[in-house]
């Protein structure tokens, strides 16, 4: 009988009869669709009186609906009652009335008060899973899980890894980049199993994990990974440590994820993020040197790819480098004659005319790496195509011949080291002619080249030609 009366009257007769309301909401007499229907569009009113009959009857899933209409609007205060009511009856056993609070303590604004009212109660499945709902992958969100008293060390684990979980890539990337969490996220998971192994990679996968505790989490986790996807990591770590200044520990750290990177390491992307126009010439050089000291096998790799050393270096617009740096640069590059002789070709034929335009002292460690494979290729019939691609400057009919003067006029109004110069002419295989030119004052030189002089002249040229030899060689000592 009951059932046939219109939803809104049956709301009326139900508030109107509180044993009546009991029976029919307690007692499973399938009239709950029927007042939910009555109390939809309801008035404030009936709507009150309602909270306070009906609400204390409410515990199952088939309440839901209902439920959802007397609780909407509440503040947080009575959102917590409602928990604990629900929990003191049967334990947050129905997910659809746990569901239907969190939703309302959200709209509230009052997420963070109910999530603290519940990190209180006893730890159980229901309970854990409103928490879930009730945290989001947030910086705020996740130091209140890393800091919240209630918590256990073992809920509080399962809760944050559920979040990693769940976190979309750029959400981790936020989260962990720079806001110092890392180190509270690894000593809270502690030892790792699959499941916490899981999480963390894909930490690590989302994040550049550059910073000193980002590499410590990186570290903890290789030993967990395969092969393969730990080399990965590395590799993706190094890339973006190539470019940073501000790293603990950077020499240790670089050294570390070059020696880890293995054969997932891309050198060419490793020296263009590490050699490109935003690095600061400092920890360009930095990364040039540990390039060049890294394991054979690693340092192979970079000695493989000459050609992107040189542009990185052009492409920094001037010579920045320190000597260091430079020399380091220089090793590789000629290291690269052994095994890639078209691309250190190309490379010294790039790099040598940008180092000739320095006057400064890395210069010459690049000169000493470069001029070589340049000289040779001068004395050739045929030079290379692309030395006329890359605007060499040696083109009148004696090439070797202007090769040598452009050096000697380079070195006479520059810093180059003697030293590097020296190596240079060696390397060329024309040593007593380089040298001899170098070796030769600027102004006397006129007196060298014409062959109808004066014995008076022709005898000052050869005192001036001896005595600045004389300095040549001292300057080439000192650079010892």
């Amino acid at each position: 009988m009951l059932a046939e009366l219109e939803p809104a009257k049956l709301v009326e007769l139900v508030l109107a009869s509180p044993p009546l309301a009991e029976e029919i909401l307690s007692e499973n007499a399938d009239l709950d669709t029927l007042v939910a229907a009555g109390l939809e569009g309801a008035g404030p009113k009936i709507l009150e009186s309602a909270r306070r009959r009906f609400l204390r009857h409410m515990t199952g899933e088939r309440h839901a609906e209902a439920f959802r209409i007397l609780v909407s609007g509440m503040s947080g205060a009575d959102i917590i009652a409602q928990i604990k009511r629900l929990d003191d009856a049967t334990g947050l056993q129905s997910l659809s009335l746990n569901a239907v609070l969190i939703n309302e303590a959200k709209h509230a604004g009052a997420a963070p008060l109910v999530r603290d009212f519940v990190a209180s109660l006893r730890r159980s499945p229901a309970s854990d899973a409103m928490l879930t709902d009730l945290i989001e992958p947030t910086e705020e969100d996740v130091r209140w899980l890393v800091d919240q008293p209630f918590l256990d060390r073992v809920r509080r684990r399962s809760l944050l890894l559920t979040q990693v979980e769940i976190a979309s890539s750029q959400t981790l990337a936020r989260l962990f980049s720079d806001s110092g969490l890392l180190s509270r996220v690894r000593a809270i998971v502690g030892d790792l199993d699959d499941v916490s192994t899981t999480s963390l990679a894909k930490i690590a996968e989302n994040v550049p994990l550059v910073t000193e505790e980002g590499l410590a989490l990186l570290l903890q986790i290789l030993p967990h990974l395969g092969e393969l996807h730990a080399a990965e990591l590395v590799a993706r770590s190094l890339y973006t440590a190539l470019g940073r200044e501000t790293i603990a520990s950077r020499v240790t750290a670089v050294q570390h994820l070059l020696e880890s990177a293995g054969k997932s390491l891309d050198a060419r992307k490793a020296i263009q993020n590490g050699l490109s126009v935003g690095v600061p010439s400092s920890i360009a050089s930095q990364n040039l040197i540990l390039f060049d000291s890294a394991p054979p096998a690693i340092r192979a790799q970079f000695v493989d790819v000459p050609e992107a050393i040189a542009e990185g270096i052009i492409e920094r617009r001037h010579l920045d480098l320190s000597y260091e740096g430079a020399n380091a640069a220089g090793h590789l590059i000629w290291d690269a004659s052994e095994g890639n002789r078209p691309a250190f070709a190309w490379a010294s034929a790039a790099l040598l005319p940008f180092a000739m335009r320095e006057r400064c002292q890395p210069a010459s460690a690049l000169i000493a790496a470069a001029f070589p494979s340049v000289y040779h290729g001068l004395q050739q019939e045929h030079t290379p195509d692309f030395f006329s691609l890359l605007m060499f400057p040696f083109v009148d009919w004696d090439r070797c011949k202007t090769a040598r003067r452009e050096l000697a006029t380079g070195f006479s109004s520059s810093e180059w080291l003697a030293t590097d110069i020296a190596l240079a002419a060696a390397r060329a295989g024309d040593a007593p002619r380089i040298l001899r030119v170098v070796a030769l004052p600027t102004d006397a030189r006129p007196y060298r080249r014409l062959n109808s002089t004066s014995e008076k002249s022709n005898r000052r040229g050869e005192n001036r030609y001896r005595s600045h030899f004389q300095r040549f060689t001292n300057r080439l000592v000192s650079n010892e």
